[in-house]
């Protein structure tokens, strides 16, 4: 009795025409839906030139797509469209026409196998999540809805009563043919007491115009409210759940053609939400839906108020984020946007993917709000936000998820049947209870005088070290009875002083490794550290001999598997003040300190931070060495921690201003 979900994340394969790839995370089972989001991002983090999304999701029977595309560096807004009836990924070039598809070929062993009947031309970053669970139903189809005001598609087919729905459209119908004006709606629903509430955001870019014109809306009230071109068009919502299905209900005369994934969750807790995104940096806790989420899904704009169109600036933005927590709280993130900047000449169209939760930046390309996951409280997700200021609103959708049952080990893979070049990432299938604790919630705070309230926060991006029964690499973890996840904790410090204070976790069959992280201010930061290593076998509680996890900077009420003081294991030009769990390391621009060199194990490695502190101040520099020995990793260059590294064995650990 369960429901799952899962994210693998991996590029498209370039292997050919025909070309099978595989989506999978050992442990999951037989798969009962799968959504696909692709953009024209080749790296994370990295904008790649051209706002392309497809959106596309499938059931194992049926199967729907829609895409949309702008080209980048242009005269004039070139822009297509297009959606499948026989697809997950539509992927359009620079004339209109595919640049990639592929096709659901059948579920595998704990995955999902899909056909790329036309090979991308790069390798295009995917994003694949898994649902299932022995109480979850999915169905997966698509619905037109009536032209008149009040009228009702009673759809019967699903079968079930969903709690959810999930909506795709770009007002076409589903075929091959790709069409001009780019265009994409969104759209989030969920059963109340058989009415039903519906939520979108609705994205369109006219060809031909002669610079950059965006043209957004969000709808509190719809499921899809279509634009085209600079043409408002109708709306639909989903109300009347049944035991049958729901009925797509005409809100706003003009029909609508669109895809749909509707799931009923078996009794767990569901809802969708708008969520306005803080004004200012720090914690803060999305109380939509009022419960502790397993898994969360959003609709991302740049639009500051509901049922306002916009052709101006703030609709420059539109995307998806997708996000899980595993049983000992630590998340997985994607955040996928693709942007048009208004009034460029030439046009300015690109996409960007990261591992963060959100990562917002202006249709030039300046960054924006940006924020990590750091854990689903009991009333919701709790993001640490940085570069905020600009008001935007978001819909979001979350249900209750169940942990996978434990297992000997597990990974997130994918893998091309013809190419060498398909990759994965490493993930634990199951976490015991013995490890289920969250770091960022259950970790004590500590306060210092030096931290400022106004600007105080915990940033967020645990760090692990697994090994992985994946023949595929990895490029992030999750711990599992033979893999070990890390969560560095560091915060941000005041103006004047720091804490330090690091931490990662194990339980007794796994070990949780936090490499370091902080946060300083104009003149100091507040850094922690923490590490572990994995192999078969954990470390056990009592280990104190330089392996295994570690925290430095904090030492009661820790899970690590051994404690280290700042004072006597770092060096550098830093000041460090305090004792036991009141050790304080600032810095003042241009200062750096180094850790002792530490046997973490050979694995994949990122950074979760601030698991036991908070604090406040800017993003210092966190670098990193690796070797297979103490001397070769000492002798390494130090190479700058972004979301994920490849431990060799022993690492050492670097934060400067």
């Amino acid at each position: 009795m369960a429901v799952h979900v899962e994210i693998v994340h991996a590029p498209a394969s370039t292997a050919g025409d025909g070309t099978d790839q595989d989506f999978v995370f050992t442990g999951f089972g037989t798969p009962k839906a799968a959504l696909f989001i692709v953009t024209s991002a080749v790296t994370d983090g990295t904008r790649a030139a051209h706002c392309s999304l497809s959106v596309g999701a499938t059931d194992g029977v049926l199967q729907r797509v829609s895409t949309t595309h702008c080209n980048d560096n242009q005269s004039s807004e070139d822009t297509d469209r297009a959606g499948d009836t026989d697809e997950v990924i539509y992927l359009l070039n620079l004339v209109g026409t595919v640049d990639g598809n592929a096709n659901f070929k059948e579920w595998i062993t704990d995955g999902v196998r899909i056909t790329w009947g036309d090979a991308p031309s790069a390798g295009f970053l995917v994003t694949c999540v898994l649902f299932g669970g022995s109480d979850l139903t999915a169905y997966v189809d698509e619905v037109t809805s009536g032209s008149t005001l009040g009228d009702k598609v009673d759809v019967t087919t699903m079968g079930m009563q969903p709690n959810v729905i999930f909506t795709f459209s770009n007002r076409t119908n589903f075929g091959e043919t790709s069409s001009t004006n780019s265009a994409i709606s969104l759209g989030l629903s969920h059963d109340d007491g058989g009415s039903g509430e519906s939520r979108s955001h609705n994205w369109s870019v006219a060809n031909g115009a002669l610079e950059g014109k965006p043209n957004q809306v969000q709808q509190s009230t719809n499921a899809i409210r279509n634009l085209f071109g600079t043409n408002l068009f109708g709306g639909a919502a989903w109300t009347d759940y049944d035991s049958n299905g729901a009925s797509f209900e005409t809100t706003v005369a003009g029909g609508n053609t669109c895809g749909y994934l509707a799931l009923n969750l078996g009794g767990k807790s569901f809802d969708t939400w708008e969520y306005v995104i803080p004004t200012s940096d720090g914690l803060d806790t999305d109380t939509g839906p009022g419960f502790a989420p397993g898994f969360a899904m959003y609709i991302l704009s740049s639009m500051p108020e509901a049922d306002t169109r916009h052709r101006d600036a703030e609709a420059e933005v539109i995307g998806l984020s997708v996000m899980t927590e595993d049983s000992a709280g630590y998340p997985t993130s994607f955040s996928h946007i693709i942007t048009d900047d208004n009034d460029a000449d030439p046009v300015d169209n690109n996409s960007l993917v990261t591992s963060k939760a959100f990562d917002m930046v202006d249709g030039d390309g300046t960054q924006e709000s940006n924020a990590t996951l750091e854990s689903f409280t009991a009333y919701g997700p709790e993001f640490n936000w940085s570069n905020t200021g600009t008001a935007m609103r978001f819909v979001g959708m979350g249900f209750e998820t169940d942990p996978l049952e434990a297992s000997s080990s597990s990974s997130q893979s994918s893998s091309s049947s013809q190419s060498s070049s398909s990759s994965s990432r490493s993930s634990s299938s199951s976490q015991s209870s013995s490890s289920s604790s969250r770091s960022s919630s259950s970790s004590s705070q500590s306060s210092s005088s030096s931290r400022s309230s106004s600007s105080s926060s915990r940033s967020s991006s645990s760090s692990s070290i697994s090994s992985s029964s994946s023949s595929q690499s990895s490029s992030s973890s999750r711990s599992s009875s033979s893999s070990s996840r890390s969560s560095s904790s560091s915060s941000r410090s005041s103006s004047s002083s720091s804490q330090s204070s690091s931490s990662s976790r194990s339980s007794s069959s796994s070990s949780r490794s936090s490499s370091s992280s902080s946060r300083s201010s104009s003149s100091s930061s507040r850094s922690s550290s923490s590490s572990s290593r994995s192999s078969s076998s954990s470390q056990s509680s009592s280990s104190r001999s330089k392996i295994g996890t570690v925290a430095w900077g904090h030492q009661t009420s820790v899970v690590e598997d051994n404690t280290r003081t700042i004072t006597t294991n770092w060096t550098g030009t830093g000041t460090i003040a305090g004792s036991g769990d009141d050790e304080t390391l600032t810095l003042q621009s241009g200062q750096s300190e180094e850790s002792e060199t530490w046997n973490l194990g050979t694995g994949q490695a990122r950074i979760r931070t601030d698991v036991y502190q908070t604090g406040s101040g800017l993003v210092p520099t966190i670098e990193y060495k690796t070797g297979t020995t103490e001397a070769a990793a000492d002798s390494d260059t130090w190479h700058a921690f972004v979301t994920s590294f490849t431990s060799l064995g022993w690492i050492k650990i670097r934060i400067s201003r």
